[in-house]
């Protein structure tokens, strides 16, 4: 059992305080940079298109067929402007000279290019969440600024894992992998127990 902590208690932890529960996979500490003042950034280690029939139902479900979005690897050139070039199309096979340099975004890293649709996001972060205390996953806003969101569930005491958020995209768009994507946030709360469901322990084989 847990405790039944009185109020005035109840509060949300500083970003060094939650820090001291988000690792890296192999167990090392995320990067300064990445703690924020209530926070920790949660970054892209994959994003899976959803298929077949997902069924939910009393006790159980099943989450259908997943399967990695399309990542590019290479080069790409985003146009800005959506009427100068259609979505989702890589302009490196037309002329670079019809296009003045503020026009374009140069995508370097491995990126994702997701249609409008929804998606499951898994967490390169594995995340620990102590007692006496409850997890919250806060879309980043420059998710949000781009019509998109993120969609999470309360994360209990004692869960541990690299855990995974539905991810609405309401705008094609290139993504890129391992971007900070949320934030990790920890509030002070009463517990009636600790956490031991089918997704603790989850995704923390390195696939």
């Amino acid at each position: 059992m847990g405790s039944d902590l009185p109020h005035t208690s109840n509060m949300f932890k500083s970003g060094i305080f939650t820090s001291r529960y988000v690792t890296e996979l192999d167990g090392t500490q995320v990067e300064d940079k990445r703690v924020q003042p209530h926070g920790v950034e949660l970054t892209i280690d994959k994003i899976f298109s959803v298929s077949g029939h997902p069924v939910i139902k009393d006790g159980e479900y099943h989450k259908g067929t997943r399967e990695e979005a399309p990542l590019n690897n290479g080069d790409t050139h985003v146009a800005k402007d959506k009427s100068k070039t259609p979505p989702m199309e890589s302009i490196d096979s037309l002329s670079l000279e019809d296009y003045n340099e503020d026009e374009l975004v140069k995508m370097e890293d491995p990126h994702y290019v997701l249609h409008k649709g929804g998606y499951v996001v898994r967490y390169n972060e594995k995340i620990t969440v102590p007692d006496d205390h409850v997890g919250f996953v806060i879309p980043r806003s420059r998710l949000i600024r781009t019509g998109n969101n993120l969609s999470t569930a309360v994360w209990d005491s004692g869960y541990e894992g690299r855990g995974e958020g539905g991810l609405h995209v309401h705008n094609t768009c290139f993504m890129q992998k391992g971007m900070g994507i949320a934030q990790f946030v920890l509030a002070r709360a009463g517990v009636y127990e600790q956490y031991d469901g089918s997704h603790n322990k989850e995704n923390l084989d390195n696939d």
